[in-house]
């Protein structure tokens, strides 16, 4: 490999190690190798990170690679993996309730456990898309089924914050982070939409571009006759447009009374008839300018 491009594969090493520091969340070099903003073969990010390692300008233990020699974090991860081996079985459980829900589409887990990491505080996160009419009526009923999950003790286990018409399944921020998350989804349920949804956004290979798309065993979505009953039941546009809105108005003044900047808040709070996103801490703003901040 000749110099430039070993320069060029350091430099996105180090970004990338950066990024994934935010979260205290080091990597393998399978992990590494699908993050990298740059093209870059295996071998030649080993040959890479060998150099680093030796130069000490990363470091290594137990074959995870990060940016600070912190051994905690190296034994975070490895917690993390075997928490989020038993969240995945509640996840898949949960997802399996969402999916005989009306109008939803397709069910992925998201966030951290997406990731492979969870700890005793850790959400369990979901990505949804919907039928395109009803986004707002998927939602609210979601919403309804994770109030009373509080009665439970469930509600970390309901996390669905992030929802998106499967007539508009393209990402509007197409940077980095939502990059990651894309590439990290676990499919769970409606194979079909899902697959829609990572050709839709095809522009994740240009900001990873070494990422490629595992095969799907996601199982077909549920359509029994009771969820298309009441599908029909509920299937009104006045309904959908007026919960869109009710929620939009009750976000901005709980939000807005708690100080939030609302400056930020259509990336952090997307309210539209096509995407619901909700997003308080705003993440994608925040790491992404800790990855380019030098």
């Amino acid at each position: 490999m000749t110099n430039l491009k070993h320069t060029i594969v350091e430099d996105s090493v180090l970004k990338t190690l950066k990024y994934f520091d935010y979260f205290s969340f080091p990597l393998t070099l399978n992990e590494l190798h699908k993050y990298l903003d740059t093209v870059c073969s295996r071998e030649e990010l080993k040959q890479t990170l060998d150099k680093m390692v030796a130069h000490k300008s990363i470091f290594m233990t137990n074959n995870i690679y990060l940016i600070s020699n912190t051994i905690e974090k190296i034994d975070r991860k490895l917690k993390g993996k075997i928490e989020a081996e038993k969240r995945i079985k509640r996840a898949k459980l949960i997802a399996k309730l969402i999916n005989f829900s009306p109008f939803v589409r397709s069910v992925s887990i998201s966030g951290s456990l997406s990731k492979m990491y969870a700890d005793k505080n850790s959400d369990i996160d979901f990505f949804i898309t919907t039928n395109n009419s009803n986004l707002w009526t998927c939602r609210t009923m979601l919403h309804i089924l994770k109030k009373i999950s509080f009665l439970f003790n469930l509600q970390h286990s309901f996390c669905m914050n992030y929802f998106i018409s499967n007539k508009n399944l393209i990402i509007e921020e197409q940077n980095y982070f939502t990059a990651v998350e894309l590439s990290t989804l676990i499919p769970l349920y409606g194979k079909q939409d899902y697959i829609q949804l990572m050709k839709a956004n095809n522009w994740i290979h240009d900001i990873l571009p070494n990422y490629v798309q595992q095969d799907t065993q996601a199982k077909p979505i549920s359509r029994n006759l009771v969820k298309r009953l009441l599908e029909f039941i509920f299937s009104s546009q006045k309904l959908n447009l007026f919960l869109l809105n009710y929620t939009n108005k009750t976000w901005k003044k709980k939000w807005k009374k708690k100080g939030y900047d609302m400056k930020d808040y259509d990336l952090a709070f997307k309210t539209k008839r096509y995407v619901s996103k909700n997003h308080p801490k705003n993440y994608q703003k925040l790491v992404l300018k800790y990855k380019d901040d030098k």
